[in-house]
């Protein structure tokens, strides 16, 4: 009986040693993912932002003249360093690459997170 007490209590002491070596790892790579899923759904949201000013572009390019100085002060609560443009069709194409360019951001980040969601140990749920 004593022996097996001995074993079971070195096994116990085992993998509480082991929980608690893994336990900071997993939370780190927990807060990780959750870092990048939402640095993902920010480049995602900037993205869809960026769609929605190049269809007002692409709306406006007939009907009104182009004023960039109106543009700016519109742009400026949400969108810093945006170069001067010349007319609607300019600034449409360059929101238009500012989108595409934050989709693949929103990609790359999405390939981290699938990369640090694989070295989990334990699966996530929510």
């Amino acid at each position: 009986m004593t022996v097996r007490f001995r074993i079971r209590t070195l096994m116990a002491t085992v993998a509480l040693v082991a929980f608690a070596l893994a336990l900071p790892v997993e939370l780190r790579a927990r807060r990780e993912r959750r870092r990048l899923a939402s640095n993902g759904a920010y480049y995602l949201k900037v993205a869809t932002v960026h769609d929605r000013e190049r269809a007002v572009c692409e709306s406006a390019a007939g009907r009104k003249p182009y004023d960039s100085i109106e543009r700016q002060a519109t742009q400026v609560s949400w969108l810093y360093g945006c170069p001067n443009f010349r007319d609607w069709p300019d600034e449409a194409a360059w929101h238009a690459s500012m989108a595409e360019e934050c989709r693949r951001s929103a990609t790359s980040i999405g390939r981290e997170e699938q990369a640090v969601r694989r070295r989990l140990l334990l699966p996530v749920i929510f």
